[in-house]
C-alpha cells in the first residue's frame, strides 16, 4: 500500500512516511483521501499532490482521534 500511495503521489522520497500512514490508517481511508488528493485540478493546489494527501490523512486522524503507536 505504501509503494502505491508514493507512486501515484509521484513522491517516492516519501515512501518511509507513506509506510507509516499504512500501518496505522486502514487501507480504506488511505485510498479515499488517495482519491481526494487525485480529484482536485493541479492547478488548485498550492504545494504538491503529495502534499494535500498527507493534509488530508492529517485531518482525518485528528478527527477520528488516531493516536501514534
Amino acid at each position: 500500500m505504501a509503494l502505491d500511495l508514493a507512486e501515484a503521489l509521484n513522491d517516492r522520497k516519501g515512501l518511509a512516511l507513506y509506510i507509516s500512514y499504512a500501518r496505522r490508517f486502514p487501507e480504506s481511508v488511505l485510498r479515499r483521501a488517495l482519491g481526494e488528493a487525485k480529484e482536485i485540478p493541479i492547478e488548485q493546489i498550492k504545494r504538491s499532490r503529495a502534499a494535500l494527501f498527507n493534509h488530508l490523512i492529517q485531518r482525518y486522524a485528528q478527527d477520528h482521534k488516531y493516536h501514534r503507536d
